[in-house]
């Protein structure tokens, strides 16, 4: 295949995924439009045998840290999407991952990740591990239109009971 046709196929495949999504380039992955109903990062087997879980939330990012003790524990995606950023800091490493346009979680202070930069990943799969050293404590960040929103009403049941089981008071609202 000359040069010629090769550049001409790319760019008739680029203007063919660019349409995919409609008004959502990122409607290919077949969630919905709104917001993600997500999870806790971690397992609520987790929390039910650690009974010093601390569950902290940090006003001005608008987060939930997870505070575990007692070993290293799994840590899980919170919503389906791709993962489009993981960094590295001296708490660990942090994953971004994104439910649609307007949606995405980033979960932070894993020791470790099993994931890469473009893997696809479904509610609830591993995406690395936890330390319960008091130190490393599962971060959990929601992302609405490109601004931190309190991550407690789009919690699962599950979720929210995790975090009112370790008698956190409600500290945001929808």
């Amino acid at each position: 295949m000359t040069n010629k046709l090769r550049v001409i196929l790319a760019l008739s495949l680029s203007i063919a995924a660019a349409g995919c999504g409609g008004n959502d380039p990122l409607n290919v992955f077949e969630n919905d439009p709104g917001p993600p109903t997500i999870q806790a990062p971690v397992a609520s087997t987790a929390v039910s045998n650690n009974p010093t879980l601390s569950t902290q939330y940090n006003s001005s990012t608008l987060s939930f840290v997870f505070g575990l003790t007692g070993g290293t524990f799994s840590a899980f995606a919170p919503a389906r999407g791709l993962i489009t950023a993981i960094e590295i800091s001296n708490t660990g490493y942090l994953l971004t991952i994104v439910y649609n346009a307007q949606y995405s979680v980033k979960v932070g202070q894993l020791i470790s990740t099993n994931r890469r930069v473009g893997d696809f990943v479904e509610a609830g799969s591993e995406i690395g591990t936890v330390a319960g050293d008091g130190i490393h404590k599962p971060l959990l960040q929601m992302i609405a239109n490109g601004s931190s929103v309190c991550p407690l009403s789009y919690f699962d049941a599950t979720g929210l009971q995790i975090v009112i089981n370790t008698g956190l008071t409600q500290p945001c609202g929808p």
